[in-house]
């Protein structure tokens, strides 16, 4: 796909495009070798959590609308599934499961994550009362009510390594040089106003987020520039955060420029290292030289 910023690509058609994207780099970057080995997927309950929370967030008034990436199990595919397998094996229990080969071929169909229907009733009402009071928040509100593009595909090739890279935004917003992040996050949901954005701040350091704002901002910017573009600076980025338990607080951040650029230091040195491993086919681990590297020495408390 040549770069460009795409508004109304599907989830599956992003997930076709032949490129780079953040959360493949950032779990290449931490070991190498044991990304080229095959890292285990990610958990399915947070992210089907998040994905439904984040449809919910912006369209609100799209009664059950399944998130795009989801497939729900209702109860008449497993009838259907339970036809197939009695068709082929007329012995069959005619009770479902899913060791059933229908059902396992079925589910290798699916483009994204598979929820039961009793999990998706269930969480789509937690969901509702999760985003309801986020976008009460007062500057969730202020900044949903700009208006925006919601799901924005960005394809571009990066200038170092010229590698095609691709990136999927949460939220443009209108008529701010802003991209947004929608986040689920246990850090809040304990937490006190006092402490909360120090709680994901780590969080933001722990799990990559500063590597994926850079990459993203820089990658709006390019695609832009690439695909000649009517000029759209994107130079700050926000964060829209519930917790995943009641009472779901929320807040919104914006994150320092000091930490994109350290986010953009990363990248970029897992670019380079990505293109360095695939052209020599050599995947080093956590060490990678002969020599016993020494233990940082800790402080005491």
């Amino acid at each position: 796909m040549s770069p460009g910023i795409y508004h109304d690509l599907s989830f599956e058609a992003y997930r076709e495009i032949d490129a780079v994207n953040q959360s493949t780099l950032k779990a290449f970057a931490r070991n190498p070798w044991a990304w080229k080995q095959g890292l285990p997927a990610l958990s399915g309950d947070s992210f089907e959590w998040g994905r439904m929370f984040e449809q919910r967030l912006f369209y609100p008034d799209n009664s059950r609308q399944v998130p795009n990436g989801v497939t729900v199990l209702t109860d008449a595919i497993k009838a259907q599934l339970v036809e197939e397998t009695k068709a082929a094996n007329p012995k069959a229990s005619g009770r479902f499961s899913k060791n059933l080969k229908s059902y396992r071929e079925w589910a290798a169909a699916q483009p994204g994550e598979i929820i039961d229907a009793e999990e998706w009733n269930r969480d789509w009402n937690c969901v509702g009362v999760a985003s309801d009071r986020c976008r009460n928040e007062p500057n969730v509100k202020s900044l949903l009510a700009l208006g925006g593009k919601h799901e924005v595909t960005i394809v571009w090739r990066d200038p170092d390594t010229a590698l095609l890279c691709k990136g999927l935004i949460d939220w443009v917003p209108n008529t701010i040089g802003s991209l947004v992040d929608v986040k689920t996050s246990k850090e809040l949901n304990d937490a006190s106003s006092a402490e909360a954005s120090w709680r994901f701040a780590r969080a933001v350091r722990h799990l990559g987020y500063a590597m994926q704002a850079a990459y993203y901002l820089d990658g709006w910017n390019l695609a832009l520039e690439q695909s000649g573009a009517k000029p759209d600076p994107r130079n700050a980025w926000l964060f829209v955060v519930s917790g995943n338990k009641s009472p779901w607080p929320a807040a919104a951040y914006r994150l320092s420029q000091e930490t994109i650029d350290q986010g953009a230091s990363k990248y970029r040195h897992a670019l380079r290292l990505w293109k360095q491993c695939h052209e020599s086919n050599t995947w080093p681990g956590l060490t990678d030289q002969e020599h016993w590297p020494e233990l940082p020495t800790l402080k005491e408390n």
